[in-house]
């Protein structure tokens, strides 16, 4: 099946922008895997000059003899895969003869981080073909990677011998709630969000999920079956993004079981602390899961899972795949529909802050963060803040259909929580909304004051 191209209309104009700029330009693609940096190239590059070549593991020179291959088809120069080539610069020394200057040629090194993982040489073999070979030439040179850690090092990092070499940079990130919707025509908004909040918004994952059948059924049929693509797919990601995944797989198995705190993580684990930091640092920047501090404080603070898929896939089949390589998924699924509303009501909690940040919701001031606050058994979900004015929105996040009286009274309690928040008290100017997935009365509601929305907003 082909997978859908949807959405990336920024991206597509980035580098269109790029090929259209009067000179040479030097790429940096990368993203986690699936998430359709190929799909997005491959796009940018119809009607244009250019050739795109997909790298492996091989050695190096069997990287370059189909490299070699690659050009004298796609770019039409039969001569080039006779031409005797023993390493990367004889080879961007012989492809720029053939090049016409009038023409800005696209070069593509997709996988580029598989070379990197073949020969650590790499980045300075790369710097030098840039200084030395394509800067002053007619060409835009893109290399895509789909290991972050990697790129972000290897490529992007200060250390790098490419730093400073790039002339632009996109991580391709997950899809907007809008794309998402044109892959399940058949879904009504809540159901989308149950989707988004189960595997994302990767559009190798859709593209897996059949909009006839209901969310339920997808789980049971694409992710809790033995041998599906999305039951195997995190094992997969670990694999090909650490090495020791094992370890990884067991701080995401604590996290998605409540153990938050780096102090619950380390009687959880039995780990080192040292070591623990250092691999939850690793994952959150990744943005696998990331570290939540109560406004303004620097010390202490939890980790969540950042992201849905693992999210879901470490809660519910990580934690039950013994049942599930037999075959039981019946108890598996009994499972997930039990706890699957108090599970959303996480995940949402987290997708509202993401539309807090894309400035989907109407708040009445502008802001400079977005945080949490919890004291002992105290919590509001989310604080909207400027630090400047002083302004702030306190706001609660409920997964449920509320009546008019029922709004009324969570934000009469969420009233009485920000009297504990010392943040600016008695300075500030305080603004109280409510999120859900259905609110009866919104319009009374913002008559008094209150920053409200749900579903039908959306």
């Amino acid at each position: 099946m082909i997978q859908k191209f949807i959405d990336r209309e920024n991206e597509l104009d980035f580098l269109e922008n790029c090929y259209k700029s009067p000179r040479s330009e030097f790429i940096i693609i990368y993203g986690r895997r699936r998430v359709g940096k190929t799909e997005l190239i491959q796009k940018s590059l119809e009607n244009k000059y250019g050739v795109y070549f997909l790298a492996s593991k091989d050695t190096t020179y069997e990287n370059i003899n189909e490299f070699k291959q690659t050009i004298a088809e796609q770019l039409d120069i039969p001569i080039f895969s006779r031409i005797e080539l023993n390493s990367w610069t004889e080879l961007f020394e012989n492809l720029v003869e053939f090049l016409n200057e009038s023409v800005k040629t696209i070069i593509v090194i997709d996988e580029f981080s598989y070379l990197i993982e073949v020969d650590r040489a790499v980045p300075s073999l790369f710097q030098k073909i840039w200084d030395q070979i394509l800067k002053d030439r007619n060409v835009m040179l893109i290399l895509c990677g789909s290991s972050v850690s990697l790129m972000e090092t290897e490529v992007l990092g200060v250390r790098s011998p490419l730093f400073g070499r790039r002339t632009g940079q996109w991580e391709v990130t997950q899809l907007r709630l809008d794309p998402v919707r044109k892959f399940l025509l058949g879904y009504s908004t809540d159901d989308v969000l149950k989707t988004i909040f189960t595997i994302g918004s990767i559009p190798a994952y859709l593209d897996k999920w059949d909009d006839t059948l209901t969310v339920f059924q997808n789980i049971e049929e694409n992710i809790l079956s033995k041998g599906k693509y999305l039951y195997e797919e995190v094992d997969f990601l670990l694999k090909h993004e650490f090495r020791e995944q094992w370890i990884y797989a067991l701080i995401l198995k604590k996290l998605s079981l409540g153990y938050n705190s780096l102090g619950k993580l380390y009687s959880a684990t039995n780990m080192d602390k040292a070591n623990l930091s250092k691999y939850l640092n690793t994952l959150e920047n990744l943005h696998i899961i990331r570290h939540i501090l109560p406004i303004h404080k620097r010390k202490g603070g939890i980790y969540v899972i950042n992201d849905d898929y693992f999210d879901f896939w470490f809660r519910f089949v990580y934690s039950n795949r013994g049942m599930l390589e037999v075959g039981n998924k019946k108890e598996v699924m009994t499972k997930v529909q039990k706890e699957f509303n108090s599970y959303c009501g996480r995940r949402f909690e987290y997708f509202v802050e993401k539309l807090l940040r894309w400035n989907c919701v109407d708040i009445p001031f502008s802001y400079t963060g977005i945080n949490k606050w919890w004291y002992k058994d105290v919590e509001i979900d989310l604080l909207v803040v400027n630090d400047e004015s002083r302004d702030v929105l306190f706001m609660e996040c409920k997964w449920r259909t509320l009546s008019l009286k029922q709004s009324l009274a969570i934000l009469e309690k969420l009233k009485l929580k920000a009297g504990f928040v010392n943040w600016n008290k008695g300075k500030r100017i305080e603004v109280f909304g409510l999120a859900a997935k259905k609110i009866t009365g919104k319009k009374e509601l913002k008559e008094k004051g209150f920053v409200v929305f749900d579903l039908d907003d959306l």
